[in-house]
């Protein structure tokens, strides 16, 4: 499995936020050389069921609206890479990467090694601590 997108600053970022572009462009300026491709904004889990009232043609868009989404997942040799991007680490960025990582799998069923990482400009305290209990990398930009 390889992204849509080439290893480059865009554009646009599909579904990142504002104040993530800056940190993900740096991590883009110093990291992307080693990764072949990317991919945006990438649905996992199942999502909610819409309500039976919905009318067809809404019912899968309102469920592919309530599942998850990884910020960006970038392809290397037979790697996979989740990255959830935050100006500032806390507690959310341990728990959606975590989740991430077990949702990916589940939804994609992936054949490779899943790096999850997380990508920003600092790392609360307490959570850099946390993180190291897990197989988590991260990128302090």
């Amino acid at each position: 499995m390889r992204g849509r997108f080439p290893p480059t600053k865009l554009a646009k970022y599909p579904h990142m936020s504002v104040d993530d572009i800056p940190v993900w462009e740096t991590f883009i300026e110093l990291y992307a050389s080693n990764y072949e491709s990317f991919d945006y904004d990438v649905r996992v889990g199942e999502g909610e069921e819409p309500l039976p009232a919905l009318e067809p043609k809404y019912k899968k868009m309102a469920k592919a609206l309530t599942q998850k989404r990884i910020d960006a997942v970038g392809y290397r040799n037979d790697e996979i890479w989740i990255f959830e991007v935050k100006p500032r680490a806390a507690i959310s960025a341990l728990g959606q990467i975590i989740a991430y990582i077990q949702l990916y799998q589940e939804t994609y069923s992936p054949i490779g090694v899943i790096v999850p990482a997380v990508v920003c400009h600092s790392v609360d305290s307490d959570i850099r601590g946390l993180m190291a209990n897990w197989p988590i990398k991260i990128f302090i930009v």
